[in-house]
This record gives C-alpha cells, structure tokens and sequence, in this order.
C-alpha cells in the first residue's frame, strides 16, 4: 500500500484521476490518498513516516525540517535515463 498525501487543489488532479479511472490498479499498485489541510502538514507527516510520498510545493515547513536534518535535499531523487539517482550525480 503506498500512502499518497496531497491537498485538495487542482495541482493534484492527476492523482484524483488516476484513482477514479483505475489507473494505480492496472499497474498493480495499491495507492491510499490521504488529505491535508495545509501544505505544511505533508513534509512532517513524511518524515514521521505516516505518508510515503507527498505532492505539494516547497514551504517553510520544509526547509525548517532540512535545516534540522530531517529532510535533505541534495538526497531527493529525481528520474534520470530510466533510473533514480541522487541529485548530486551527474545525469548519464
């Protein structure tokens, strides 16, 4: 099961619809969307591991929880050539 977290705002639309449509299902994923008040919610929530993944905008919150050392930046992934990467390697 993975814990989608996201706000109610049309920027997450693609998840509503990949939901109602089926679409996490045809590729055999189980994808629970859980909804947040306040975009400052999803990176606490990620780091305390009650969400796997989360869509909204950087905010406060969350440069408040990298200057702490909860969430790194130079340690987001990114898609690259078909595979992920760290952000500080160079694209092949």
């Amino acid at each position: 099961m993975l814990r989608l977290g996201t706000m109610r705002l049309n920027s997450a639309a693609p998840f509503f619809v990949a939901s109602d449509k089926g679409f996490f299902e045809d590729e055999g994923l189980k994808v629970q969307i859980e909804y947040f008040d306040a975009a400052a919610q999803l990176p606490v929530a990620a780091v305390a591991n009650s969400i796997d993944v989360g869509m909204t905008a950087f905010t406060a919150a969350y440069f408040n929880l990298a200057a702490k050392g909860k969430a790194n930046a130079n340690h987001e992934r990114h898609r690259t050539g078909g595979s992920a990467k760290r952000a500080e390697e160079p694209a092949t």
